[in-house]
């Protein structure tokens, strides 16, 4: 049982060779990923339920079981692979064991609900440059490229984010004194609510904030 907050962080290029999710793996608890990136991350396991970016899973290994809950928020799950899965959505994001999930204002490829009530799409976020194992097609050499997954300009990801799903700065990254404002910042530093006046607002809330790691 356990806890796990994800907050404005990148996993790319990682690998599980048996286990499933590649990015993730959360056994029995509550995992809550808001805002992060996934992409190119990988298992080896062929089982059907596997999730190659993000994998929730309601046993402990030894037997036991219980509840796990999969939260995601205005997060991007791109590219990610799992050779057992049978559907693209379920190499992004998977479930097993009596899992459940609660995603919303996140871009996953393949996500199969159109018209989502929680904002969710397969619209691929045009990243700047996407991972590459290299021309040796291998993971974990030296030509590996972990890419650059901040958004292009032209990305559906910019300004489509839930501004009241920014978690709290619980750790006062910008040395305020205010550890319950809405983490001002993302991964790089850049500030978190930015409104990109050539874009649309088509998230939740003002002023807007992009999915993923990246304003």
């Amino acid at each position: 049982n356990a806890t796990l907050n994800a907050v404005n962080s990148v996993f790319v290029g990682n690998r599980s060779t048996t286990n499933p999710g590649g990015g993730v793996f959360a056994r029995i608890g509550t995992a809550t990923i808001s805002g992060c990136t996934f992409g190119a991350n990988a298992t080896g396991s062929t089982t059907a339920n596997a999730g190659g970016g993000v994998m929730a899973d309601g046993t402990d290994g030894s037997g036991g079981s219980g509840a796990a809950t999969l939260v995601v928020r205005n997060s991007l799950v791109w590219a990610n692979t799992a050779p057992g899965a049978p559907t693209i959505e379920e190499r992004q994001i998977d479930l097993k064991s009596g899992a459940t999930k609660v995603v919303s204002f996140s871009q996953v490829e393949g996500w199969s609900i159109t018209a989502d009530p929680l904002a969710n799409n397969a619209l691929n976020p045009t990243f700047i440059r996407l991972p590459s194992p290299g021309v040796d097609t291998t993971w974990g050499t030296v030509d590996d490229d972990y890419g650059d997954l901040r958004l292009s300009a032209n990305s559906p990801a910019i300004d489509s984010g839930d501004s009241l799903a920014v978690p709290a700065d619980t750790f006062d990254i910008d040395n305020d004194g205010n550890t319950t404002e809405a983490l001002p910042s993302d991964l790089a530093g850049n500030p978190r609510f930015y409104d990109d006046p050539s874009r649309a607002n088509t998230g939740n809330g003002t002023p807007p904030v992009d999915r993923g790691a990246y304003e």
